[in-house]
């Protein structure tokens, strides 16, 4: 079951997302700060802003989190390409974060599908070739979604602050 915050006042709506509450915001459009004839685009434009602002502020503390997390001794979480990738051919990602923008091409094995950062003579798993891929991101996000996990994608002022943790990363299952 979904939760929802029924609000339209800023501060509300930033620590329900905080305390990690809420799943979405709905609003009566009454309830916006707006004038009583404003038009149907003024008044989407305002729940944009909303959503928009709280999305941010989600994924703000989303890399927090992440790059906290990493930080630890134990090892609830990965940050950088190399460890991403090591934890996702173990099959230990939940959920994987990446920046917008960060696309490191790298190779994967026509045979297992395990992805690397580098172009290996052979597959370290399988033996078999290996063919280069434009975007690791986008091959390791299939991945996460053909398993069942979740992919964040990370937009706003935070693809610099993940970027300066390795632009990517992931919250580990055990």
């Amino acid at each position: 079951m979904k939760s929802f915050i029924d609000t339209a006042n800023s501060s509300d709506i930033r620590e329900a997302v905080a305390l990690g509450m809420i799943d979405g915001v709905t609003t009566n459009p009454a309830s916006l700060d707006l004038p009583v004839d404003a038009g149907r685009h003024t008044v989407l434009a305002a729940r944009l802003r909303i959503g928009e602002e709280v999305e941010r502020n989600d994924e703000s503390r989303l890399v927090e989190e992440l790059i906290s997390d990493a930080a630890r001794a134990e090892q609830r979480a990965v940050s950088g390409l190399v460890a991403t990738l090591r934890a996702l051919r173990l099959g230990r990602i939940w959920r994987l974060v990446y920046a917008d923008g960060f696309a490191p091409p790298g190779s994967r094995c026509v045979n297992c599908g395990m992805l690397f950062e580098e172009k290996p003579e052979s597959c370290a798993y399988c033996g078999a070739a290996v063919r280069p891929v434009d975007d690791l991101v986008e091959q390791a996000a299939q991945r996460m979604v053909m398993s069942g996990g979740k992919v964040e994608h990370v937009g706003g002022a935070m693809p610099e602050r993940l970027g300066a943790a390795g632009g990517i990363g992931a919250f580990l299952k055990f």
